[in-house]
């Protein structure tokens, strides 16, 4: 793989595993609660898959510039990603009903397990090494 391909390899796969949580929110919200359920899905789907998106193409563009700020950036990210979502629901509890509350927190909540989940299988398949050996055998 090359380096380019390497950094976008955990976003694409994390993005492309998310889009089935999302349409199955949509669909099953739709034979549910009708057209305001999967409004509702497709508002907490849709902005789920932004903000971790957008988060996760932010911390692989911290790391590829200085890797010693990865971590710090990958820890305020997260944090800023669930107040993100909290203040989607929010929002959505302040705007509409009841229907559309509960199947956005539904995709919301199912978008987040498996986008997490997939991204943590394509991470473990980069195989990164955890450390350096090549200058311990420079003695």
């Amino acid at each position: 793989m090359t380096t380019e391909t390497t950094r976008t390899f955990v976003l694409r796969g994390a993005l492309s595993w998310s889009v089935a949580p999302l349409v199955l929110a949509i669909v099953v919200a739709a034979l549910v609660a009708g057209a305001s359920g999967a409004a509702g899905a497709a508002v907490g789907g849709l902005v789920t898959v932004v903000v971790l998106g957008a988060g996760t193409w932010l911390v692989v563009r911290v790391a590829s510039v200085s890797p010693a700020a990865s971590l710090l950036a990958a820890l305020c990210v997260f944090t800023a990603q669930g107040g993100l979502l909290l203040a989607t629901l929010a929002i959505v509890s302040a705007v509409v009903g009841d229907p559309q509350l509960t199947w956005c927190a539904v995709a919301l909540i199912a978008v987040t397990v498996v986008w997490t989940t997939a991204f943590g299988f394509f991470v473990r398949k980069e195989r990164i090494p955890l450390f350096d050996l090549s200058g311990a055998n420079a003695s």
